[in-house]
């Protein structure tokens, strides 16, 4: 995911189809999985804590049940160390599955995990270096019962 300035993508190797808020989502058809990749604090955005240039819940990432989500952190626009996971609700510090987050990500280098979407709900994307959430680095994930994966831009950049 999914998260912010992320890049869905199912199996395959065919061309990416635009979903909307590109270029932060495109998504290939055919198969149920999904990869997301986030650039923690990339750019001024709120000081920085942010996800690919967005915070504080500006985006509102969608994808069906029953997908399976690889989400690559790659931490080229820091200088410290960042992560990134997917946690039930605000301040929440651990990942809804043990699989489902990174641990500290240093600068210059990149991680991934894999997370199962098996159920309809609302999580965040967050990283989980104490008090970054609390700076603005999380948005918004929401498993459907069906459709397509989107990205929606929920309010403008500050």
């Amino acid at each position: 995911m999914i998260v912010s300035g992320l890049t869905l993508t199912s199996c395959g190797s065919s061309r990416p189809a635009a979903v909307s808020a590109e270029p932060l989502v495109a998504v290939e058809r055919g198969c149920a999985n999904g990869d997301a990749d986030s650039d923690p604090c990339y750019g001024s955005a709120y000081n920085g804590f942010n996800f690919n240039g967005y915070g504080k819940g500006q985006v509102l990432v969608t994808i069906p049940r029953r997908w399976t989500l690889v989400v690559r952190c790659q931490n080229s626009a820091s200088t410290n160390a960042h992560s990134c996971a997917i946690v039930r609700g605000p301040g929440a510090q651990r990942p809804v599955t043990k699989r489902a987050a990174t641990a500290s990500v240093p600068p210059g280098k990149s991680a991934t995990f894999t997370f199962h979407a098996t159920a309809p709900a609302t999580y965040r994307i967050v990283s989980l270096v104490p008090n970054e959430e609390l700076a603005g680095m999380w948005d918004v994930l929401t498993v459907a019962r069906s459709g397509s994966p989107a990205v929606t831009l929920l309010r403008s950049a500050p």
